[in-house]
């Protein structure tokens, strides 16, 4: 059985019993109906398979990007010792390629010189989550390559870190779109970190392919 619905006089839908659209013309003639799927969905759709299926690392380069500065924003823990205007911790970012393995670089800046008091040490397994502009999380394991830094006379410490290897569905994940927050599992206590608006990984990452 069709069901119809009258479009002009040259042409009427119907759909059949097992659901499909079709346009009925006046000569007899028919066809399947075709759907239009505007751009935005049809991106949504396609642009993590397609993203992934087109990703082509270099394993004949070694590279890395210069840390850059991500963000400076405060920190609850420090802030609730030191206050607003001492409480700010600052996170620079790169990116490498290394015969192959993607990684990303983290450097922790605090205003103390003992970072690690606060924070707890950011050792092998930490993780780090990026919260996109879409909501998707992407989490990220650190590696064993953690370092610490005093510099006592001018009361500051830094923590550095590398990510383990990115899969490439983390690294696609992390190109198709800005991300808006980090969360960064201290080993004291989890913080998350609002940056707004970063396109970092977007416009870093695909460099070191």
């Amino acid at each position: 059985m069709l069901a119809f619905t009258k479009l002009s006089l040259a042409q009427v839908r119907a759909t059949t019993e097992s659901g499909n659209s079709v346009l009925l013309f006046d000569d007899g003639t028919w066809k399947y109906e075709e759907k239009t799927i505007d751009t935005a969905e049809n991106s949504a759709l396609t642009t993590g398979i397609v993203a992934v299926a087109t990703i082509d690392v270099d394993s004949s380069i070694t590279y890395a990007t210069k840390p850059k500065d991500l963000f400076y924003l405060p920190s609850p823990r420090l802030v609730r010792y030191f206050g607003e205007s001492g409480g700010n911790i600052r996170c620079k970012m790169s990116c490498s390629n290394s015969l192959g393995t993607i990684k990303i670089h983290f450097r922790w800046e605090f205003p103390v010189s003992d970072g690690n008091r606060y924070f707890g040490s950011f050792k092998e397994g930490s993780k780090v989550t990026f919260t996109m502009d879409d909501g998707q999380m992407v989490e990220l394991v650190m590696g064993d390559e953690s370092s610490l830094k005093i510099l006592d006379k001018k009361n500051y410490s830094t923590i550095s870190n590398d990510s383990q290897p990115l899969t490439k569905a983390q690294m696609a994940a992390l190109c198709a779109q800005p991300f808006r927050k980090i969360e960064v599992g201290w080993k004291k206590k989890a913080e998350e970190y609002d940056v707004g608006i970063s396109r970092f990984l977007m416009d870093t990452l695909p460099t070191v392919f």
